[in-house]
């Protein structure tokens, strides 16, 4: 993977370094640069999830993705850049309903011992800054994005995006659970 290429791609120029400043610029850059999009699911084209090609496509061929292709591309790249970063599988709520379980990808990052949401693949609800896991609200545009414990699950965490106040969507996943 090539590192500045990919920060070309995002427009992100300058030295990085392994802090929440930087961290937030690269989320919001890459949010702002790439595209979810899912033109490949709509014509048939079997998604690949193999690093080469997500690099190929997303970076040199300046396409966008889904969830799984972001999502898991963002990953490397951080660990590239030497972000501590884990990927866990997540379940989306939106409009009242529960998607399939595990039918998103999303990334948990620490730094200096607080964990943080990073996720560049939720279509018009992708948060563009990270979200603590503290269950800080974090207002972001129109809307308050925070990551609060799931009542029905001791063990999972939810996404919670509010406009307004009045809850609209959220993912959930498990604490400590790699992917």
């Amino acid at each position: 993977m090539d590192i500045k290429n990919y920060l070309t791609r995002i427009g992100v120029t300058g030295n990085i370094k392994n802090s929440l400043e930087d961290l937030a610029q690269i989320q919001e850059n890459h949010v702002t640069h790439i595209p979810f999009e899912n033109l490949d699911i709509i014509q048939g084209i079997p998604l690949s999830f193999d690093i080469n090609h997500l690099y190929q496509k997303i970076v040199n061929h300046q396409r966008g993705g889904v969830c799984y292709e972001l999502n898991g591309l963002f990953h490397f790249f951080l660990q590239e850049l030497g972000f501590a970063v884990s990927m866990r599988a997540a379940t989306v709520y939106l409009n009242g309903s529960w998607f399939k379980q595990g039918s998103h990808l999303t990334n948990i990052v620490c730094l200096n011992e607080v964990y943080y949401l990073v996720d560049v693949g939720f279509g018009g609800n992708t948060p563009s800054k990270p979200i603590p896991l503290t269950g800080e609200e974090i207002h972001i545009l129109n809307a308050y994005y925070r990551v609060k414990p799931f009542r029905e699950e001791p063990d999972t965490l939810i996404l919670e995006k509010k406009k307004t106040r009045i809850g609209l969507c959220s993912i959930s996943f498990h604490k400590w659970k790699e992917r």
